[in-house]
């Protein structure tokens, strides 16, 4: 009895590095299918296009990123662009759709949200440095598959769920909350199709449900390293009103001639 209960002891003292360890292994497992961290830190910036449908209307989709936090992506829908940036201190968006038209910073909320988002390497690599907390919750049912969950707390205390398939080690699902523009929705992401692109994995296929959205996403082309102006990512200035026209001057009646 008294040997049981000190292998228990033993047990509880040990438990909690022993699962940080597989946890950590998790995540080291994770980089490596995704290229190694020499190649994910040799990245500077990206450029993915990709195609989707929205209640049946097809839309295109460019999404321009770069170190050590700026992205940008653009949907277009009938010749007319849904931006929403973020330069690495201020988040703007423009929708035509939603009777926005000029640039129009985002809410302190969205902004701070987005500056985490926005982390070049994601949550995965230098975590600790970072601020994050990942915990390994249990392994559960992702598509008829298991996976690894691994919860993901960031310095802010912002939650996101992420499952890691224990084959191939790569990411297959993700939740997280966001600011949207009908509020906070719950996003649920799941990826497959990983292909090697220039060294690096990169999902082809995408499927994202946001609140009562669903949308398949494809991807039609990924380019690394490519020149971005920090320009693309600033917010610009308004579009000047045009300027008031001055009334035309009322026109001076003739001198009449002298009458004879």
């Amino acid at each position: 009895m008294r040997k049981t209960a000190l292998i228990l002891a033993l047990f509880a003292s040990f438990a909690p590095s022993l699962l940080a360890q597989t946890v950590d292994e998790i995540i080291q497992k994770h980089i490596a299918a995704s290229g190694g961290l020499d190649a994910l830190k040799s990245k500077t910036s990206m450029r993915l296009t990709a195609s989707f449908e929205m209640q049946g209307a097809p839309l295109q989709m460019t999404l321009i990123r770069k170190r050590p936090n700026m992205q940008r992506s653009d949907v277009t829908f009938q010749g007319s662009s849904v931006i929403d940036a973020f330069d690495g201190v201020t988040r703007w968006k423009v929708n035509p759709f939603m009777g926005v038209t000029e640039p129009n910073k985002g809410t302190p909320e969205e902004t701070a949200e987005t500056a985490e988002e926005a982390d070049f390497d994601g949550p995965f690599v230098d975590s600790a440095s970072k601020g994050y907390k990942i915990e390994l919750v249990g392994k559960e049912m992702v598509d008829g598959k298991e996976a690894y969950h691994l919860k993901i707390t960031s310095r802010s205390g912002r939650e996101a769920d992420a499952y890691i398939d224990p084959e191939t080690y790569q990411e297959v699902r993700l939740v997280r909350k966001a600011q949207t523009e009908m509020g906070e929705q719950t996003i649920d992401l799941r990826s497959s199709d990983y292909r090697m692109v220039d060294g690096v994995a990169v999902a082809h296929s995408m499927q994202m449900t946001a609140g009562p959205m669903d949308m398949n996403i494809k991807v039609d082309k990924v380019e690394w390293n490519v020149d971005l102006p920090d320009s693309l990512f600033k917010m610009p200035a308004p579009t000047p009103a045009p300027a008031a026209q001055a009334p035309a001057p009322t026109p001076t009646p003739p001198t009449p001639a002298p009458q004879p």
